[in-house]
């Protein structure tokens, strides 16, 4: 037992793993969503993910660099898959990309325009 009384067993099922449904109307209107990837992190669905966003007409990057703002953020050992659309992403292309980083626990930032 550590950290405040929880193992890691117990750290490991209660990250935020879930679907990230919870925040999503924070997404609403992005035009682009950051996902970071660890250097050696399997991209299990990662084809598929990409194959469905470009249907939706949106552009995939990867490997890619981070956002000019986000360069320092993650560190060196990360890699960045760029979820890009010229104006808005659809809805069911920001979910989809969402829930992947969701349930793969992957950090992820999006960028909304003014």
């Amino acid at each position: 037992m550590r950290w405040g009384g929880a193992s890691r067993r117990d750290l490991r099922q209660s990250s935020n793993r879930g679907t990230g449904d919870d925040h999503l109307f924070e997404l609403e209107g992005v035009s682009r969503i950051t996902i970071f990837v660890p250097r050696h992190h399997k991209m299990k669905g990662y084809r598929e993910l990409k194959a469905l966003l470009e249907a939706a007409g949106c552009q995939v990057t990867y490997p890619s660099q981070a956002p000019t703002a986000l360069r320092e953020a993650p560190g060196p050992q990360y890699h960045a898959v760029n979820v890009e659309s010229a104006d808005r992403m659809p809805p069911e292309a920001v979910k989809a990309a969402h829930r992947w980083a969701h349930r793969r626990d992957l950090l992820h930032s999006f960028f909304r325009p003014l």
